[in-house]
């Protein structure tokens, strides 16, 4: 089972996985006590999957798509465009671009800070926005919905 770095725990737009890591650390253990304590010593499969579901709860495996989302459509600006789109990020409340930052706030979150990002940019950042994001949005909606499944 992959950890750290190559479990996707990287974050999109930090980089940083040390402490995302150190925070998961308990929950795989856990995990793995129960499987490998119980009488009937949990392994294989019935293992892996217990372990990547405490790793990975649907929350955090949404969370991780709308940071993909973001990471996807980032690219796709030119560089004004990136400094309007950033210039609008770092004017949001701190709690939310800290948050995001951090991986710490929740799916519903992260919702609050889109729409709150959208309106608080400029007409050049929203119409970078709803044009750069279309595919990139479409992908994570339907990402979302099989997770969803």
């Amino acid at each position: 089972m992959a950890v750290g770095g190559t479990s996707g725990v990287v974050h999109p737009s930090t980089g940083y996985t040390v402490a995302r890591t150190m925070a998961l650390a308990p929950i795989l253990a856990a995990a793995m006590v129960e499987c490998l304590g119980s009488t009937r010593m949990i392994r294989g499969r019935p293992l892996h999957h217990r372990v990547w579901n405490g790793l990975w709860p649907l929350e955090r495996r949404c969370t991780r798509e709308f940071h993909s989302f973001g990471m996807e459509t980032l690219p796709k600006l030119d560089l004004k465009g990136t400094m309007r789109f950033f210039d609008a990020f770092f004017d949001l409340d701190p709690y939310y671009w800290q948050g995001f930052l951090s991986s710490s706030l929740s799916l519903g979150e992260l919702l609050l800070l889109s729409f709150s990002l959208f309106r608080n940019a400029s007409n050049p950042s929203r119409l970078d926005i709803v044009t750069q994001c279309p595919v990139p949005l479409a992908r994570m909606v339907g990402n979302l919905a099989l997770e969803a499944i």
